[in-house]
């Protein structure tokens, strides 16, 4: 099992506790494989060195070529992880770097980090909206967010 130190507070561990459906009612574990391990380690070098600002704001490359030199075709089935690594590294590489300080725009710019994470963190859960015993957290956070914004 790897362990990683965050803070003095905080391990990562990728043994991951994960629930049964209530009507079991059992918790087990279950550990992330090897391969899938490696693949999250390999996204997070991308999103570190994404963060990191470095390079133009973009390379513009005209649509007509970008599309030439894309694979952009939906295959039947998925093309593995290492594919997907490879599309995430054209994906970045073809994208306007708005975590830059050459970046400007009048509406958005730059990367809230705790935004970043609470993204990350609300696909992670995949909590469905639509009922309180699918999202409790989730649903309570909307209310207070709709709550605040009536008061606006």
């Amino acid at each position: 099992m790897k362990s990683v130190q965050y803070s003095s507070s905080f391990t990562y561990t990728s043994k991951r506790r994960v629930l049964n459906p209530p009507t079991l009612g059992l918790v087990w574990w279950k550990t992330i494989d090897s391969e899938s391990d490696a693949f999250l380690d390999e996204v997070m070098c991308r999103i570190r060195s994404y963060l990191e600002g470095k390079g133009n704001v973009t390379d513009f490359i005209p649509q007509s070529s970008l599309r030439k030199t894309s694979d952009l075709s939906l295959p039947l089935e998925g093309l593995g992880l290492e594919n997907a690594l490879l599309d995430i590294d054209n994906f970045l590489k073809h994208s306007v770097k708005t975590n830059q300080p050459g970046f400007m725009n009048p509406l958005w710019g730059g990367i809230n980090i705790a935004a970043f994470a609470g993204e990350v963190i609300a696909t992670l859960a995949n909590n469905s909206m639509y009922t309180y015993e699918l999202s409790p957290m989730a649903t309570l956070i909307e209310q207070a967010l709709v709550k605040r914004m009536c008061e606006m």
